[in-house]
């Protein structure tokens, strides 16, 4: 069976990179990043960057930002990019098309990680044998389990990021307040991806009858670690602490002793305030269970692709419903 040369993709809301693997084991070649919002379409994106190449991919494995279990498949924050296996063989000449979720492509590199290529975020004991979890906010909040099973991992994609989200002090609880009076969700999502620290930024003015200096969340973290802007240090602040509760809630909910690993787009630029600020703090209190939360492990991963080089780790089956 030819499965080389392979494309491999990391598909989200707001970046598709694509890079070639040429042989078991080989290195990511010709990476690119384009943005996803330059493209009508996946196959409009995949056609972009084939035309790059000197050879054709024969297999492709695709990780991307929505729910993999049906036919056709759609980014679930741009449905426009929707597609099936089939129209993507028919059109591009793939022997085979495997599709799996980006957090469970993380997974796949977490798996195969160097201590270089992660953070320790605080204390907390080696539990060899127990699962994981992983949570990756970025455009969207992913959030995946590992399972040890005879060997290997049995890795779980979730939807675990579109789960109720509760405040924990009297501030977060007016945040959460503006919010639901304005017909929101109250999800993790809507506070711990990307956008969520401008929903948090804008709640903290509105509550205090302050105009926003910005409402581009990458500039709220800049004012807040750069000029020390008191409404954007809280929001960053709170954003960190929301995050710390929702990691320690899914470490109970799901029995993941084995440790905690953070991924996405959002908090690799965020090193220094998840090791300063709140986040391990409300990892941890979690009133009579605090005790287990504190034993676990929490980590940053620091590697620059890790949905992309899972994705080229994705075992090839000749035969099967990828």
């Amino acid at each position: 069976m030819h499965t080389f040369p392979r494309l491999v993709a990391d598909i989200g809301a707001t970046h598709a990179r694509f890079a070639l693997i040429r042989e078991e084991g080989g290195p990511l070649e010709r990476k690119r990043r384009l943005l996803t919002g330059d493209f009508p379409s996946l196959r409009d994106a995949i056609s972009h960057y084939l035309r790059e190449l000197d050879v054709r991919p024969s297999w492709a494995c695709l990780a991307v930002a929505g729910v993999t279990s049906t036919e056709r498949i759609r980014l679930t924050r741009v449905p426009s990019w929707s597609f099936t296996r089939q129209e993507l063989q028919r059109e591009f000449g793939f022997r085979q098309v495997c599709v799996l979720n980006d957090i469970e492509a993380v997974a796949l590199a977490v798996a195969e990680l160097d201590p270089a290529s992660m953070a320790p975020i605080g204390g907390g004991i080696e539990h060899s044998g127990s699962p994981l979890a992983i949570v990756a906010p970025g455009t969207g909040l992913g959030m995946a389990q590992m399972i040890p099973c005879t060997g290997r991992w049995h890795i779980i994609a979730t939807e675990g990021g579109h789960s109720t989200m509760a405040p924990g002090n009297e501030r977060e609880h007016a945040v959460f307040g503006y919010w639901l009076t304005a017909g929101s969700v109250l999800s993790r999502e809507h506070f711990l991806r990307g956008p969520g620290i401008l929903r948090i930024y804008q709640g903290l003015c509105a509550l205090d009858g302050v105009a926003m200096e910005t409402d581009r969340a990458e500039e709220i973290s800049r004012l807040a670690v750069e000029q020390d802007d008191p409404l954007c240090t809280e929001a960053l602040s709170m954003f960190l602490g929301l995050l710390g509760s929702a990691c320690g809630d899914q470490v109970l909910a799901t029995g993941a002793r084995g440790g905690l690993y953070l991924a996405g787009g959002v908090l690799p630029q965020l090193r220094e305030q998840l090791e300063t600020g709140p986040f391990r703090e409300r990892f941890e209190d979690k009133g009579m269970m605090s005790e287990y939360t504190t034993g676990v492990r929490t980590w940053l991963i620091t590697a620059a692709d890790p949905a992309l080089d899972g994705a080229s780790r994705m075992p090839i089956r000749e035969t099967a419903d990828y």
